[in-house]
C-alpha cells in the first residue's frame, strides 16, 4: 500500500529486539540502475542499517520488508541536512561581505560557522531520532 504521503524502501530484517527491528537497505546510485552499468564500471551500491518500529504483525530476521517513512519527515531531514546549512553559509557570507572583510576571511568564517550547527545536530541526535520514525510493512 504505497500512499502518496509515504516513502517506501525495500530491505531485509537483520535483527529484532523487542518492538524494534534493524533493517538492511541496499542503496543504489543512479547509475547502478542504468542498463549500461556493465560497460562503464561507475556503478555504486552500498547498504545502510535502519532501525524501524514494529507496530503490527510478526516479523522475523531474514524476512524481506518495506521500511515506510512519512514524506514530511524526509523533507524535514533534507531541510536539516542541506537547506539550513546552505542558508547559514550564504547568509553569513553576505553579512561578512557587506562588512568589507576580505573574501578569504568571509569565506572561511562562512564555512566554519557550520561547525557549531552540525555539533548542535550531533548533540541533539537522540531527540531528533525520536522525531524521525520508520515503520515496517510486509513485502
Amino acid at each position: 500500500m504505497n500512499s502518496p504521503e509515504c516513502i517506501e524502501q525495500k530491505g531485509i530484517i537483520e535483527n529484532i529486539t523487542g518492538t524494534r527491528a534493524i533493517v538492511r537497505i541496499n542503496v543504489l546510485s543512479a547509475c547502478a540502475a542504468c542498463h549500461a552499468k556493465g560497460a562503464c564500471g561507475t556503478s555504486e551500491s552500498s547498504s545502510r542499517l535502519v532501525e524501524a518500529e514494529i507496530t503490527k504483525g510478526s516479523f522475523s530476521p531474514g524476512q524481506p520488508v518495506y521500511v515506510v517513512m512519512n514524506k514530511t519527515m524526509g523533507i524535514r531531514a533534507a531541510a536539516l541536512a542541506y537547506f539550513a546549512p546552505f542558508a547559514i553559509v550564504i547568509t553569513t557570507l553576505l553579512i561578512l561581505a557587506s562588512c568589507n572583510l576580505s573574501e578569504l576571511v568571509s569565506g572561511a568564517v562562512s564555512l566554519l560557522i557550520l561547525i557549531p550547527y552540525f555539533t548542535g545536530l550531533y548533540l541533539f541526535r537522540n531527540k531528533l531520532k525520536r522525531s524521525f520514525s520508520f515503520t515496517l510493512r510486509k513485502d
